[in-house]
């Protein structure tokens, strides 16, 4: 069999500024047509290699990828050599030589990525500008191959689109099942010819963090080569690390160690208590306040950073700074400023004057300029790149100094939602229209959600998978339409190969067409099982991209931020997983099983099962099962209280006085034939928790390892999010760990001694641990957590032995992770010290000058509704309008009251009227939130007393509900509709209980 193929199944256009274009005369050469040129025959060489005496790193490489491709179409190994043998016909020079020289190629100095096709009577030239690296390749040694960033290896580029336009072959995703390469006994081509360098010129990168199973190291490094990636100029990132080394403290590693100078704490961010850093934070494990953010306005900070960049952009290799990046010739030098990747800026008196987000990206970029100015005095044609990202993703008002690139953070995963792809896509396009045309302008891309979020975040692990080639493809043309210069992608390449692929391509070459890049995809990877696989994506973009499609909760939120998250929680991604939208998804996968004709295609359908649909399979039933499992209660209990500081000092707290926690059962909800001993108890500052085990045979165990045996306490102050995580061993280990969530990233730090509290002593077989926790300190979002309000909480009994859980929990999972156990924690109430007699409400209603209505009182009704009450002379209306005959009418207390359950709050009031009315208590359970339940039942009654006021009473016991433990009260009078009702001297007592428990 003979495979002839023609140069143009794949077109590659020019784009004017960003490549050069040689016209070569083929009519003045008098060639009308290329030759077709045999390669092989009949599985036997009729072609050789030549790279020269002395190849540069690359182009050994791109001939032995080129020897490569030739094998696997053919079974046949080209030989290559230093000068042509004589003994072929064709002869494929690699690379820049003395003998390609010799016959006039490449007949002009290649400069930056340039690098050219070209070819003469049976002789094909392949090369490009070159690092001077001589090194050797060794093509099954990765670490070998050319560097991907900061380097010139455009003969690579040269051969990757020989081999893809001549040969036919397609490098799609990792490995040799992911390449498409046609199988011919007899390989002829057609040589043609180009001079071009890549559309995006600043970089063309990608990250993706977990290898796909049977694929190693090397097959990622190949197929980032072969997707023609570099980075040359304007790459930034988290940077901000070098201060820290010298002007914090010393840092654990002895090479940063040695950078330490003297402390400067003056130049980082104060006014914040905590460990707040996310990326140097492994440096100072025991230091339990690490600034996040730096001080911007000391003076200080910006001769640190001035220092840093001028050494960089002058040559200098700076010990500790974000990595080395050299000056690439043609290129701009841009040092990297950005800071650490959270929000917690200084708040120092002068930074305290910068009340608003807008003054602190004002004084970012004043900063940028200033850092800027100095970098391009001291070498001109040098800036600085940064981060449009996270909070400072606005324009300013400062101009930017020219010398600044702009690289612009975009999360096109989440740009389904019509409200995140105004916001953002709107940014976008300011920074494009106003900017553009004075500075290089760049793109970071994210594109690992939902994976991202079910199996980091939210822990569900199994998720409905998002997929949308052609909505890339429309993005990334539009980036180059817009002169974007270059592009940065966090991809999961194993959900996203496609993707990925689409968006590497574009970025090289900005003329493809797309739609025809993904048609041959179809076409050439799953050959017969294309268009089933084909329309399996069409259906999965468009239910993903339809607005209608997603839950009302989600549509009705735009979020924050550069990097989107929060959209895909379990119930919220599953919206979108409906039972009838899996079968018709499935339908098309059964069809593309049953047309895959060969072993390649049944492979890669398969691969695609195996890896995004299988487990979307799988998790729609757990996710069912789930939910039937959800309706069951969470446990809840009350930290009992005295009216005693303990100070955390465990050995002064009564735990005896605290009745243990009656639940417990297997992490599935069964009853176990064991229980530990476990008590609460609180003061104003501090959770107490005392867990005692005797006698079970984990105690004893002492093969096992920290945590297959370890009790281990889970505190939150919301339901999937930030967390403490206490664990202790029978042992006598502790380890406790911080986990939080900054804009998208899981980060787990170890705590600092004295923060957390812990006795952990066996005796024999009895395992006793105590902790105190300061709850302000319970990290997650909103204010510190106060007494009255609930943790959200688990305590968990590891148990791991042979292969077998069983392990135990106080409030039931249903899921072996107790990381995302925490979406649906227990809750630990912290009990406020105990309270009598009368509440200040201003149960005379007295009403402040200028205003119409009480003080501390509102009246509670929609946006849409007119106001219904009217207050005089101490009394409150609640009138009646014949439009508003089926309205209820409440009065609130604007004044929340701290409350327990089990309190007895009395309502006094004296009302007059005709009607059904009700008193009550809002009882608020969420105070971050603003959640809370109506307790009006035994307050409701009926009035028939027109003309004179009469006294009433109710009385209440602040009871909990499941999930649900109040923590503050409001008093409250509504009136049923057609009710006239007035109120006055009204008054409110609190009883606690007689007995805790």
């Amino acid at each position: 069999m003979s495979v002839k193929i023609h140069a143009g199944a794949m077109h590659y256009g020019n784009k004017a500024g960003l490549f050069l274009l040689l016209i070569f005369c083929a009519f003045a050469l008098g060639a009308a047509d290329p030759p077709v040129l045999t390669l092989v025959k009949d599985r036997t060489a009729q072609s050789e290699i030549v790279v020269g005496e002395r190849p540069v790193r690359a182009a050994q490489f791109a001939a032995l990828e080129l020897q490569y491709a030739v094998k696997r179409i053919t079974g046949c190994t080209l030989d290559i050599l230093p000068a042509p043998s004589g003994k072929v016909d064709t002869v494929l020079y690699v690379g820049a030589s003395a003998e390609a020289k010799a016959l006039g190629f490449p007949g002009r100095e290649l400069i930056r990525e340039q690098y050219l096709i070209d070819y003469r009577e049976k002789s094909v030239f392949l090369m490009g500008n070159d690092k001077e690296d001589y090194g050797t390749v060794k093509y099954e040694n990765c670490a070998t191959f050319p560097e991907r960033f900061y380097c010139f290896h455009a003969t690579t580029y040269a051969v990757y689109d020989f081999i893809e336009e001549a040969l036919g072959v397609r490098y799609y995703g990792p490995g040799d099942l992911n390449t498409v390469c046609p199988e011919s006994a007899t390989l002829e081509v057609t040589p043609f010819r180009r001079f071009r360098e890549p559309s995006f010129d600043a970089f063309r990168c990608v990250a993706s963090y977990r290898l796909e199973e049977g694929m190693t190291r090397r097959d990622y490094q190949l197929l980032l080569l072969r997707w023609r990636l570099n980075s040359l100029y304007g790459m930034a990132n988290h940077s901000t690390w070098g201060i820290f080394w010298r002007y914090w403290g010393k840092a654990k590693s002895p090479d940063k160690a040695a950078l330490f100078i003297e402390k400067r704490h003056q130049y980082f961010a104060s006014g914040h208590a905590g460990r707040l850093a996310s990326l140097v934070g492994p440096e100072y494990p025991d230091d339990p306040d690490l600034p996040g953010q730096l001080c911007l306005s000391n003076p200080g900070t910006l001769e640190y950073f001035i220092w840093e960049a001028v050494q960089t952009v002058t040559g200098h290799r700076v010990p500790g700074s974000y990595g080395w990046r050299p000056k690439m010739e043609g290129y701009p030098h841009c040092y990297a400023f950005q800071e650490d990747d959270n929000p917690y800026y200084c708040r120092c008196e002068e930074c305290r004057k910068l009340t608003t987000g807008k003054a602190r990206l004002e004084q970012r970029y004043k900063f940028i300029n200033k850092l800027a100015e100095k970098v391009s005095e001291a070498s001109p044609g040098s800036g600085i790149a940064t981060l449009s990202y996270s909070s400072m993703t606005d324009l300013p008002d400062t101009p930017i100094h020219p010398a600044v690139s702009i690289m612009m953070c975009l999360s096109v995963q989440s740009w389904y939602h019509p409200g995140i792809y105004a916001r953002q896509y709107g940014l976008y396009r300011t920074w494009v229209e106003k900017e553009g045309k004075k500075r290089p302008l760049m793109v970071w891309t994210y594109m690992l959600c939902p994976a991202h979020e079910a199996r980091l975040i939210y822990r569900y692990n199994k998720f409905f998978p998002f997929l949308y080639p052609w909505k890339t493809a429309g993005y990334f043309k539009q980036f180059a339409a817009d002169g974007i210069r270059g592009w940065f992608g966090e991809i999961n390449l194993q959900q996203h190969m496609l993707e990925g692929y689409v968006a590497a391509r574009i970025a090289y070459d900005s003329s493809v067409d797309p739609d025809r890049l993904i048609d041959e995809y179809f076409e050439k990877y799953y050959g017969q099982a294309g268009p089933d696989m084909k329309k399996f994506y069409r259906e999965l973009e468009e239910i993903c991209w339809d607005p209608d499609n997603m839950s009302p909760e989600s549509r009705n939120k735009v979020l924050g931020g550069s990097f989107i998250y929060g959209y895909h929680t379990e119930r919220k991604n599953w919206h979108y997983g409906t039972p009838e939208r899996m079968r018709s998804l499935q339908a098309h996968l059964d069809n593309a099983e049953k047309h895959a004709a060969t072993p390649e295609e049944r492979a890669r359908v398969d691969r695609f099962k195996r890896l995004i649909w299988n487990q979307a399979v799988e998790g729609r039933k757990e996710f069912e099962e789930r939910e039937k499992r959800r309706n069951k209660p969470v446990s809840q209990a009350i930290a009992l209280r005295d009216e005693k500081e303990y100070d955390g000092n465990l050995a002064d707290v009564p735990f005896e006085n605290a009745v243990p926690l009656p639940e417990w059962q297997t992490l599935d909800g069964e009853p176990t034939d064991w229980k530990p001993e476990i008590r609460l108890f609180a003061d104003s500052r501090y959770l107490y928790l005392r867990y005692a085990e005797t006698g079970t045979p984990a105690i004893a165990r002492g093969e096992s390892s920290f945590w297959s045996n370890d009790l281990e306490v889970f505190l939150a102050k919301r339901p999937g999010g930030d967390v403490f995580q206490i664990a202790a061993s029978p042992h006598g280990k502790t380890e406790i760990y911080e986990s939080r969530i900054i804009n998208g990233a899981v980060r787990l730090e170890k705590i600092p001694d004295g923060l957390i509290r812990v006795k952990n002593v066996r005796e024999g077989n009895h395992w006793t641990v105590t902790m105190a926790v300061p709850f302000a300190q319970i990290p997650g979002y909103g204010g510190a957590l106060k007494s009255g309000d609930s943790v959200c909480a688990n305590i968990f009994r590891s148990d791991f032995q042979d292969g077998i859980s069983r392990s135990c929990s106080w409030s039931p999972i249903y899921t072996n992770d107790y990381r995302e156990g925490m979406l649906r924690p227990g809750l630990i109430f912290l009990s406020p010290s105990d309270r009598s007699g009368p509440v200040d409400i201003n149960g005379s209603f007295r009403i402040s000058p200028g205003s119409a209505f009480p003080d501390q009182w509102r009246e509670f009704c929609k946006e849409t509704e007119k106001p219904a009450l009217r207050s005089q002379d101490g009394i409150v209306r609640f009138q009646t309008e014949k439009e508003d005959l089926k309205r209820y009418r409440y009065l609130v207390s604007t004044l929340r009251t701290t409350c327990k359950p089990g309190d007895r709050i009395v309502l006094s009031f004296q009302a007059r009227g005709k009607g059904r009315f009700a008193s009550g208590l809002f009882c608020y359970y969420d105070r971050p939130g603003g959640l809370s339940f109506l307790d009006s039942r035994s307050g409701e009654g009926k009035i028939d007393s027109p003309e004179e006021f009469i006294p009433l009473r109710a009385a209440f016991t602040v009871q909990a509900r499941p999930g649900q433990i109040p923590g503050q009260f409001a008093p409250v009078w509504y009136a049923f509709p057609g009710t006239v009702l007035e109120l006055k001297d009204v008054s409110v007592e609190m009883n606690p209980p007689t007995e805790q428990k």
